[in-house]
């Protein structure tokens, strides 16, 4: 019996063969020959992934910095020898308030204005009442357009005036140091006024390597809060820029000492 099936197989065998050979049957051998290809595996580069971004720090939010030295005071440092730069008369105090409009604070006219009776503009004495017939608060381009429009409606040049917003204490330094009064942002966390940050602009009356004193149009007349520079940088900067404006105008003769 296994013959038998042997045989077939073998008779099988030469008919599929000889039908290859004469081209009856439509085989094509090559394809099994072929070597087959197989696609590379790829290479996953090895990157670290990307930083998260750090999220913004909203306004509001305590910055953690030193409070250790900011004490309040009057025209002397707290070390007890060093006189203020800027003494500025108890009578020139100009109070903080809330514009007629929207309520909002009148903190930024109220600095300019203060720091043009220190130089004897008498022509900018009354700008702070005038801007609260407007909505409150200040920015620069906003101050730039106030004194523009109060200057026309009193025909009259706009006197010169500089602003500044960065991080470098030169020009508040070289402002003082000519007898000018700085007006200044100040983000408070002072914990001797303002226990957490507040949106506000003040008189810079003294900066030098060991000091700073800023008169505040929310405080008493002649009660100024006195930090290091360090301390007074952080709280003008706020983690952003500072903002400065300063009248151009002669300062008064210094006071005889």
């Amino acid at each position: 019996m296994n013959k038998v099936i042997g045989m077939l197989v073998l008779a099988a065998g030469l008919v599929i063969a000889n039908e290859v050979y004469f081209g009856t049957l439509k085989f094509d051998p090559l394809p099994l020959l072929r070597p087959r290809m197989i696609p590379p595996i790829p290479v996953i580069p090895d990157i670290a992934p990307p930083d998260k971004p750090k999220p913004k720090r909203p306004w509001g939010t305590d910055l953690v910095d030193s409070v250790e030295s900011i004490t309040l005071g009057g025209s002397i440092a707290p070390d007890g020898s060093t006189p203020l730069q800027i003494d500025f008369p108890l009578s020139q105090h100009l109070p903080n308030i809330g514009s007629r409009v929207d309520g909002a604070g009148m903190c930024v006219m109220s600095s300019i204005e203060m720091a043009a009776r220190w130089s004897n503009l008498e022509t900018i004495r009354g700008l702070r009442s005038w801007c609260a017939n407007k909505p409150g608060g200040g920015y620069p381009s906003k101050v730039d357009k106030q004194l523009k429009e109060y200057s026309q409606s009193l025909s009259m040049n706009t006197p010169e005036y500089v602003q500044y917003e960065g991080k470098e204490l030169d020009l508040l330094r070289l402002a003082l140091k000519t007898g000018r009064m700085p007006a200044v942002t100040y983000a408070g966390r002072d914990k001797v006024r303002y226990s957490g940050t507040i949106a506000h602009m003040v008189c810079l009356a003294h900066l030098d390597d060991k000091w700073a004193a800023i008169w505040d149009n929310n405080g008493t007349a002649g009660e100024l809060i006195w930090m290091t520079p360090e301390e007074f940088k952080v709280r003008w900067t706020n983690d952003s820029n500072g903002w400065a404006f300063v009248w151009l105008a002669p300062p008064p003769p210094p006071v005889p000492r």
